[in-house]
């Protein structure tokens, strides 16, 4: 027995044997070459086989590799990724080099999957923490300004947490939504402004710019389909910042700044207004009307000698020097098992205009755990709260930001004895200053997004996800009207609560496959579904009758003005799968299909089909090409899908009622819309031709995109006959096309101690609606074979140099002083036809120097102030413009007479209105701006060494500080107008970021 117990063990040693002579142990470290420092978790790995690890917190690893290897590979992310001969070698230590190009970086393309620049098969741009760190922003949206090709963002305003415009790829809707999904470490979140009573809000306030690691915003069909119905207007994918193993990390920043008006409106002083208003009525009543000197005339009541008017400046009164600071703390680090993140943050900004502020405080955590070699879990939090005082916005007469504008100059803003002079004479008797400083318009955000995620590695090529999400948020807005205000006085005081509530439940669970076949053959799929739901709740109280002004609270009021409240919901269910095969690197083909169910949609229409196709083309890797040196990399690119818009009322497809007073003290009910079972989803169908170009050394490289996107059934309003008791429908009906090229270029212009880098894109956009239900009868005038965002107006011809009346010119462009619907044009376009930026990067010796420059041009803006002002329609202040009135004859100018009423009177026949919508207030909004200029030093490591810190960072920053425009107005970044509204502020910040 015990011979034959030896001989078997002699019999397994000679087996197994051979199998440890075929593998060996090769162990190293890996450093960042740029310090030094060792990197944890780098992914290594032996191509062509299962065998990988990670470096420890130290840098360190050790990996069984067959004898049969030939190489190793190191990569990790924001480093270019390293292949070594192994060779005989036992040790192999690294040193990876910042990857300057982006082509290792990884893109998110949803639902956890990533994947490398330089194997993106659709249109996707991104933005780094780098980037985002290098602006105060009060929301990460405005990063996107200028950065990324195809992407349109408009600041609709300068009071401090003001809602951004964001269009990507132009406008594909009448009436549904044009906004991007939006979706943070895989929750879909609200955006916009959901206030009710504020003049502006973003929700997107709520998310620290200084958390966010990535902005990944998929452009086309292929990458973006696999959100099928959501994903018609592009999507947006905001990645935060994750743990790393190895020893934690902490770091505190914080910035200091102040801000002013990027520009005033010129206006008259007090005795060149009285001057001017009083010649409007002489031209019109003569001099000696009872208009001009009697009891109620103008130099009666504004006087008679315009040398001795005083001049009082409401600009002055209405706007201050904004302030902001900004702290932030995070706290980073972990091990081989279980990696953090948390920060808190702390923002405060009090804005140019008087009464206007945003107040922010965050807490994030980010939280990942491997429980063993398969099973993860993450745990993501984000916590805020946002407060945001203001002020009315508009033409509205409490407005200090229109009345700074509108008022005029003789009257002052206080009374001698220190009091608020009101009522005011001319158009406007209320005080926008004291009805600013006496009532309250605040907004208070509280919001929780959170999301749990379980991993499982069934094998290694393998995986499965599921997670949970909530995205939970409520908005309390107070409006007081001041008893002591002419608003408010009425009533004795007005106080309206507003309560939104929103939440919006997420989960989904996917499967995830990755192989490698041999060397060449590498095949991936995703599969998976998703359940969306989303609860909005709200309320609203008013009441009026307040004791005095010093009861401000809902409670002090004594008569309930009204009550009400309202309920919707809507849900979305989808199931989906990506496959994509790529040969040798060479050649990629990327399928995608959803099938997405949603609430809003008709009962026959409530499921519908997306899907995309991509194939790519890696030339660079032709033998052909191969030895072409200077070509790093060159791909092609072509995409075809289709995906859905689902961003409609909840209740668009249904028969709706509502209730009325009833009668006799009984309530009731009455119809509100009729049902349409048919209504579906507005269809986005896009073809992407695009390339992406590296040379010398990847010193230089560029993207180049085509598109044409076809949007169909776009919801529009079947109109029916009033004897049906219904004034329409809602139908999907309308077609509307988009075409248009991108482009992109960054270089390396110098290397070495001294760096200088440049980037620049371009983008172009052809809007084109192609069906409609109804149209103008006259091919002049219809909106079909034209841009949705035409501007239909008059074309002003300048003044008679004879009488200085104003004309315009008719349908035969004959000159005329009479305007008929028929004399309208095409005089333009609202949307910009060209946008984009250009950044210039230095660095030397831990100096670094950033200028970023924004652009748009081929677009027309309404200048409404001086339509307001100008027009000689009301008895306000005027613009500096209309000291070049005509005066005398012969005199040639564009600017008419002065006549009060601005409908000029000759043998007993007015004319049309000088205030009338015409290419005399429609400008060239055509803009290059000074966006961004930031100065920096970093101190020397071997100095800030020896009190144990890692980095400490010095910098200065301004925005907007010039601007070269065609435009009139104050700020050509408006989306339309700029009447009544806050000019973007010209921003000062000192600040400093150290890392212990």
């Amino acid at each position: 027995m015990k011979r034959k117990l030896l001989s078997l063990i002699i019999l397994c040693l000679v087996v197994t044997f051979p199998v440890f002579s075929q593998s060996k142990v090769i162990t190293g470290k890996v450093t960042a070459a740029e310090d030094g420092l060792p990197i944890p978790a780098v992914s290594i790995r032996i191509p062509g086989t299962k065998a990988g690890t990670q470096t420890d917190a130290n840098g360190k690893y050790s990996i069984t590799v067959p004898a049969s290897a030939k190489t190793i590979e190191f990569s990790f992310l924001g480093f270019a990724t390293i292949r070594e001969n192994i060779n005989a070698r036992t040790v192999i230590n690294i040193s990876l080099k910042s990857d300057a190009t982006g082509l290792d970086e990884v893109v998110v393309t949803g639902f956890g999957q990533t994947i490398k620049k330089r194997d993106i098969t659709g249109a996707v741009s991104s933005i780094s923490s780098k980037e985002i760190e290098k602006v105060p922003l009060v929301s990460f949206d405005r990063a996107m300004q200028g950065t990324l090709p195809g992407v349109r963002v408009n600041t609709n305003s300068g009071t401090p947490g003001s809602s951004v415009s964001v269009l990507i790829r132009g406008t594909g809707s009448f009436n549904a939504s044009t906004a991007p999904l939006y979706i943070v470490d895989g929750i879909q979140v609200n955006s916009g402004d959901l206030s009710r009573s504020l003049s502006t809000s973003n929700i997107l306030s709520n998310i620290n710019p200084d958390d966010i690691e990535t902005i990944d915003v998929l452009k086309d069909a292929s990458s973006a389909s696999i959100y099928g119905s959501q994903a018609a207007n592009g999507v947006v994918i905001i990645t935060t910042k994750r743990g790393k193993a190895g020893k934690t990390e902490f770091d505190f920043s914080s910035y200091f700044g102040y801000a002013e008006e990027v520009d005033r409106l010129d206006i008259l002083n007090g005795p060149q207004w009285l001057s001017t208003y009083t010649e409007e009525y002489v031209n019109r009543y003569g001099a000696n009307s009872s208009q001009v000197i009697g009891p109620s005339g103008v130099k009666t009541i504004f006087g008679a000698d315009p040398a001795a008017a005083p001049t009082y400046s409401w600009y002055d009164a209405a706007y201050r020097k904004g302030h902001t600071q900004n702290y932030q703390l995070t706290a980073r680090g972990g091990d081989a098992k279980t990696k953090f993140y948390i920060s808190a943050g702390l923002f405060d900004q009090k804005g140019q205009q008087i009464q206007q502020d945003f107040k922010r405080g965050t807490f994030k955590s980010n939280l990942e755990h491997n429980v063993n070699n398969r099973l993860s879990l993450e745990a993501n939090i984000n916590l805020s709260t946002f407060t945001q005082n203001g002020t009315l916005s508009g033409s509205t007469f409490a407005n200090p930001s229109f009345g700074s504008n509108f008022l005029i100059p003789t009257q002052a803003v206080y009374t001698a004895s220190g009091d608020y002079n009101e009522p005011l004479l001319g158009a406007v008797a209320t005080n926008p200053i004291k009805s600013a400083n006496y009532d309250i318009n605040k907004g208070t955000t509280n919001q929780l997004q959170g999301i749990f995620a379980l991993n499982y590695k069934i094998i290694d090529d393998l995986k499965f996800r599921v997670t949970g999400s909530i995205d939970y948020g409520d908005i309390k807005e107070d409006r007081f009207q001041d008893p002591r205000t002419r608003d408010g006085a009425s009533v004795n005081g007005r106080y309206t609560f507003l309560d939104t509530e929103f939440k919006n439940y997420q989960t989904n669970a996917t499967l995830n496959y990755s192989h490698l076949f041999g060397t060449k053959h590498k095949v991936s799929g995703l599969a998976g579904f998703e359940y969306r739901h989303q609860v909005n709740n709200t309320i609203t109280t008013q009441k009026t009758g307040f004791p005095n002004y010093l009861f401000r609270t809902l409670n002090g009021g004594t008569v309930l003005a009204s009550i009400s409240s309202s309920f919707t919901e809507f849900k979305n269910l989808g199931y989906f799968a990506r496959g994509e095969y790529a040969f040798d690197d060479k050649y990629i083909v990327n399928g995608t299909i959803r099938y997405d169910g949603n609430s809003r949609f008709g009962e026959n229409q409530k499921f519908g089909l997306f899907g995309s196709g991509s194939l790519t083309w890696r030339l660079s890797r032709e033998n052909f090409l191969k030895d072409v040196r200077w070509l790093s990399d060159w791909k092609i690119r072509t995409s075809y899908g289709k995906v859905g818009n689902s961003g409609i009322g909840n209740f668009a497809s249904l028969s709706t009622f509502g209730s009325n007073p009833g009668y006799n003290g009984v309530g009731g009910i009455s119809p509100g819309g009729l049902p349409n079972v048919e209504l579906t989803w507005e269809d986005s169908y896009t073809l992407n031709l695009g390339t992406d170009v590296s040379l010398f050394n990847n010193r230089l490289s560029f993207t180049a995109e085509f598109y044409n996107k076809l949007n169909k059934n776009l919801l529009l309003t079947r109109t029916l006959p009033s004897t049906s008791g219904y004034s329409g429908v809602s139908d999907n009906a309308g077609k509307m096309q988009n075409r248009g090229f991108e482009f992109q270029i960054n270089s390396e212009n110098l290397t070495g101690k001294f760096k200088w880098n440049t980037s620049f894109n371009i983008s172009y956009n052809k809007n084109k609606v192609l069906q409609l239900i109804t149209d103008d009868l006259d091919p002049r005038f219809q909106l079909v074979g034209n841009s949705v965002s035409r501007i239909l107006s008059y074309q002003y011809a300048g003044v008679n140099p004879a009488d200085g009346r104003p004309l315009w010119l008719d349908a035969n462009n004959n000159l005329t002083y009479n305007l008929t619907t028929n004399d309208r044009k095409i005089i333009g376009d609202s949307q910009q036809k060209y946008f984009g930026g250009f950044t210039n990067n230095f660095s030397y010796d831990g100096i670094g120097l950033d200028i970023f420059f924004q652009y748009a041009t081929g677009f027309l803006l309404f200048d409404q102030n001086k339509n307001f002002l100008d027009s000689y329609a009301n008895a306000s202040n005027r613009s500096t413009d209309v000291l070049r009135r005509w005066t005398a004859p012969g005199q040639i100018t564009d600017v008419p007479l002065a006549y009060t009423g601005g409908n000029y009177v000759s043998g007993g026949v007015a004319s049309s209105a000088y205030s009338t919508s015409s290419t005399q207030w429609y400008k060239p909004g055509d803009y290059l701006r000074l966006k961004e200029v930031r100065l920096s030093y970093k101190l020397p490591k071997d100095l800030i060494s020896k009190v144990r810190l890692n980095n400490v960072l010095l910098y200065a920053t301004g925005t907007n500080l010039l601007t070269w425009t065609k435009y009139t107005g104050i700020d050509p970044e408006t989306v339309l107008s700029d009447n009544g509204g806050v000019p973007q502020a010209r921003t000062y910040t000192l600040g400093f970021q150290i890392g212990l």
